[in-house]
């Protein structure tokens, strides 16, 4: 790799890191929170937040979170935070979309039962 290419490379994952760092603190201030939070910190106040609206502990899981706003007939949103990089400690439970898509084929199989 030419130095050209490698200064271009370097080039654009800062400006991915810049975008995904405004992305991160336009949603902190919608909720009230300092633009400079970090992402963990504004996806646990999303996570507690929906689960004091849906009654439940504010350390449950997104799949928690998720069939519960299916019972009660709304139909979950995804945060609005890029979370493709993040590993979330290989707990499927705590990863936004993989939680929904659990959830949704759950609400699909009591639906059809019920």
């Amino acid at each position: 790799m030419s130095p050209e290419e490698k200064r271009e490379k370097e080039e654009e994952e800062q400006e991915e890191r810049r975008l995904y760092h405004q992305q991160i603190g336009f949603t902190a201030c919608k909720e009230g929170l300092p633009f400079d939070v970090t992402g963990e910190a504004l996806m646990y106040h999303l996570r507690e937040k929906r689960a004091k609206a849906q009654n439940l502990p504010k350390e449950s899981s997104w799949y928690w979170i998720f069939c519960a706003e299916f019972k009660a007939g709304i139909q979950p949103i995804l945060p609005e935070i890029d979370t493709s990089r993040w590993t979330f400690g290989g707990e499927w439970e705590y990863d936004p979309e993989e939680a929904l898509s659990v959830a949704k084929k759950a609400a699909s199989i009591f639906t059809k039962t019920a």
